[in-house]
C-alpha cells in the first residue's frame, strides 16, 4: 500500500518448510528427522522524510511446527548429538532501520532488532516408582539433560518433582525428565544493536571517508534446548573504525581498520557446557551438585588491518 509516494505500507503471510534431513557422523537408531514447517507472517513500515531521513519498521511472528532441534543424548554412556523434531514453538520480534543525511557528507544508520523466541510444548507423563513414562498422545515432549542427569543444576525443571512421589535418581534410573517449555531458541540473542557514523572529507587528490560502527548482542543460549546459566553466552559490544582513502575518481582505494578496538570478549554462539561430579551421563548419587565446564566461542581479539583496491575497468 503506497498512499505517498515516500511511504510503503505491506503485510505478507508465507508458509514453508525445511527438508527431511539426517545425522550425519554417528551411528544412531533414529538418524532421521522429518520436514520442518513454519507459518510466518510479518507487517512493515517504511517512510521517507524529505531527503535526509528515513525509517524501516517491520513487526514477525513465526509459528514453527515440527522445528528441527539439536539434543544431547546418551548411548551406552557416549554422548552424541542429533536432531529431534520439536512440536511447537514460535518466534514474535520487531526490527528497525533508520538511515539520518543530515548532510552531504554526514551519515548515521541505526539497526535495532527485538526476537522473544520460545519452545511452546511441554513434558507431561505417569510417574511410578519414580520413572516417568512420557504422554506421547498430546505431543507431551520430555527430555534428558545429559549436562545435569539427576536434575539438581542451576535451571533444572525437573517434571513431577524428585523423591517420594517424583522422580528417582538412581543406577536404574540415571536420567530424570526434565521440560524446556519456555526456553528460548538455541542461538537466538533477544537484542541486536548497530549504530554507524561516518563522514567524508574531500580533498583535490581523493576523498577520505572515516566510520565508526558500535554493535551490541544480548547474551544467548547455546545449540541446546535448556535455558541455563552454564549453557549461556554472556552479552557483548564492539567497536569498529574504518578509514578508506579513495582517490583517481575510486580507480583506486587505500583502507586501514580496526576491528573489536577495545578488546572486548565477544561471543558469536551460545555455550556449552559439560557435567564434571562423576561424568558428563551420571551424578555421583541423589542430590548431589554438579560441577560444570563451560565452553565459549569467542570472536578474534582486537585486530588492524590495511587493504589496497584497484580497479582496471
Amino acid at each position: 500500500w503506497t498512499p505517498r509516494p515516500d511511504i510503503f505500507a505491506y503485510a505478507r503471510y508465507n508458509r514453508g518448510y525445511a527438508p527431511l534431513s539426517f545425522t550425519a557422523g554417528v551411528v544412531s537408531a533414529s538418524p532421521e528427522v522429518a520436514p520442518e514447517f513454519i507459518n510466518a507472517y510479518e507487517v512493515g513500515y517504511k517512510q521517507n522524510f524529505g531527503h535526509t531521513f528515513s525509517i524501516d519498521v517491520a513487526a514477525f511472528y513465526y509459528d514453527y511446527d515440527a522445528i528441527q532441534l539439536p539434543i544431547t543424548v546418551s548411548v551406552n554412556g557416549l554422548l552424541q548429538t542429533q536432531f529431534i523434531n520439536y512440536p511447537k514453538a514460535e518466534s514474535t520480534g520487531v526490527e528497525l532501520e533508520g538511515v539520518w543525511n543530515p548532510t552531504r557528507d554526514l551519515l548515521f544508520t541505526l539497526s535495532y532488532s527485538y526476537d522473544y523466541t520460545a519452545l511452546l510444548t511441554g513434558c507431561s507423563g505417569k510417574i511410578s516408582g519414580g520413572v516417568l513414562t512420557p504422554n506421547v498422545s498430546n505431543n507431551s515432549t520430555c527430555i534428558i539433560n545429559t549436562e545435569d542427569p539427576a536434575g539438581n543444576g542451576p535451571g533444572a525443571r525437573v517434571v513431577g518433582g524428585t523423591g517420594p512421589g517424583g522422580q528417582i535418581f538412581s543406577a536404574t534410573n540415571p536420567g530424570l525428565f526434565q521440560s524446556v517449555k519456555g526456553s528460548p531458541l538455541p542461538n537466538s540473542p533477544q537484542n541486536k544493536l548497530a549504530v554507524t557514523g561516518s563522514y567524508t572529507f574531500h580533498f583535490d587528490p581523493g576523498n577520505l571517508l572515516l566510520a565508526v560502527t558500535y554493535v551490541y548482542r544480548s547474551s544467548q543460549i547455546g545449540n541446546v534446548l535448556f535455558n541455563t546459566s552454564y549453557n549461556t553466552a554472556p552479552s557483548w559490544d564492539d567497536v569498529d573504525l574504518r578509514f578508506t582513502w579513495s582517490g583517481d575518481h575510486d580507480r583506486y582505494e587505500l583502507i586501514a581498520f580496526a576491528k573489536n578496538l577495545f578488546n572486548s570478549l565477544q561471543y558469536p554462539t551460545g555455550a556449552t557446557a559439560e557435567g564434571l561430579n562423576g561424568n558428563a551421563t551420571r551424578g555421583t548419587a541423589p542430590g548431589a551438585a554438579l560441577i560444570y565446564n563451560t565452553t565459549f566461542e569467542l570472536d578474534p581479539p582486537r585486530t588492524f588491518g590495511v587493504e589496497a583496491r584497484y580497479k582496471f575497468f
